[in-house]
């Protein structure tokens, strides 16, 4: 135990019998500490949290409540001020879930946020947004700021690409390409919403837990050369004038977290979807595997991932210092951070790149390829011969898992 005045409720962190007010004041320094050394959250930042209603996203939005500072112009010992924004995607349409249903996940998440969270801004976007975003992203945020008020509404005010978004899905038959397209879908309208309202981080609840299926998940699809920026505090890849994505709670495990939860009473709202079998996909066979070693030998899951985080990260993972992020006195003010202003013109990837790095990133999931994935390569020509690719342009703008498992089913 860690205290020797309590007596042990939680066995933790390969079952160390701890107290619950241990439990916690550990969780909450590990995660204070990560945010210092690697600068994720700092003065004067707009951070927008990705929340899904699990146990990992409501667990950062109550870490990053606890380190928030409302007031600007009073200093708070170990708390940082700066703008907190909660988004929500809501997807449980593409998941096979009715309307009906898929509205109430939503508004169950939203009651879930504002517990946690009274005063921080709520926005819940549909998924079949992301077409919106790209050909109306002007009229996708007004609509997303309209839905801000007493009784929120779940936005289907773009109800002429649900059709156009179903059609999509239904074209990938393969399960764990559909699962990866969606996963894909959300990441990029997540991104350019961000960008929309002016944020310059967007703060992901991807614990442990997750980036160790993560690893055993993109190991098996073939995608180890992009494994390690998947693994990362930081995540620019997309350019320095776009949100920079960070993962705070890294290196909490999911059984800390659902413990922590439990005993600091965190409302949680998943997603109600149906239970799949552990052998529907190469990510549910992934999440069962973990999930099985795991129960058996309790360091698993950080010896997975302490053992990919060996492999060399990308420059976009680089740590964000603080003398780097504070405005200059001459510059924009601070509630209009550099990265708010309007993004570079995309690479031919068709998304943006850093000039720090010179990898492609992939049309579809934006990992970096290797030079054997790049079209007209002699390896990526054998590869089209064997028909196990397209030869349409954005299958060649595609790393090999997407060409693979997406692109193959799709006429492009």
């Amino acid at each position: 135990m860690k205290c020797k005045t309590r007596h042990a409720e939680a066995a933790a962190r390969q079952r160390e019998p701890m107290c619950r007010t241990c439990l916690y004041a550990g969780l909450l320094n590990r995660f204070g500490k990560a945010v210092r050394m690697q600068g994720l959250v700092q003065k004067g930042d707009r951070v927008l949290v990705c929340v899904s209603g699990g146990i990992g996203s409501m667990s950062l939005l109550h870490f990053l409540s606890q380190l928030h500072n409302p007031h600007p112009d009073r200093l708070v010992s170990g708390k940082v001020h700066f703008e907190l924004s909660v988004i929500h995607i809501e997807e449980g349409f593409a998941h096979g879930l009715s309307p009906e249903a898929s509205a109430a996940a939503a508004e169950a998440v939203r009651a879930a946020v504002a517990a946690c969270n009274p005063s921080a801004a709520f926005y819940c976007i549909p998924l079949d947004a992301v077409f919106a975003a790209h050909e109306q992203p002007a009229a996708a945020l007004e609509a997303s700021l309209a839905a801000q008020g007493p009784e929120p509404r779940s936005l289907h005010d773009w109800q002429r690409f649900v059709p156009r978004l179903q059609e999509l899905l239904e074209a990938v038959t393969d399960p764990t390409g559909r699962e990866d397209l969606i996963e894909h879908l959300r990441e990029a309208l997540l991104l350019t919403t961000a960008a929309r309202l002016g944020c310059n981080r967007l703060a992901k609840g991807d614990c442990a837990t997750r980036l160790a299926v993560r690893t055993v998940a993109l190991s098996s699809k073939g995608c180890g050369f992009a494994l390690p920026g998947c693994l990362q505090y930081v995540d620019a890849r997309h350019g320095p004038q776009q949100p920079v994505s960070i993962s705070p709670i890294r290196d909490l495990a999911v059984k800390e977290l659902a413990l922590m939860c439990h005993y600091q009473r965190v409302s949680l709202a998943p997603l109600p979807v149906l239970r799949r079998s552990p052998k529907a996909s190469i990510n549910a066979l992934a999440e069962a595997f973990v999930a099985n070693l795991q129960a058996t030998v309790p360091s698993s899951v950080s010896t997975i991932v302490k053992t990919a985080l060996k492999l060399q990260a990308f420059p976009w993972n680089a740590g964000l210092p603080v003398h780097n992020r504070r405005p200059a006195k001459e510059s924009a003010p601070v509630d209009r951070p550099a990265a708010a202003q309007p993004a570079e013109p995309a690479s031919s990837s068709g998304r943006p790149n850093s000039g720090a790095n010179a990898f492609r990133l992939c049309a579809v999931c934006a990992a970096p390829m290797m030079l054997n994935e790049l079209a007209g390569t002699a390896t990526t020509q054998a590869v089209d011969q064997a028909g196990a690719s397209t030869s349409g342009p954005l299958a060649q703008a595609c790393c090999r898992s997407c060409r693979g498992q997406i692109m193959t089913q799709l006429a492009v």
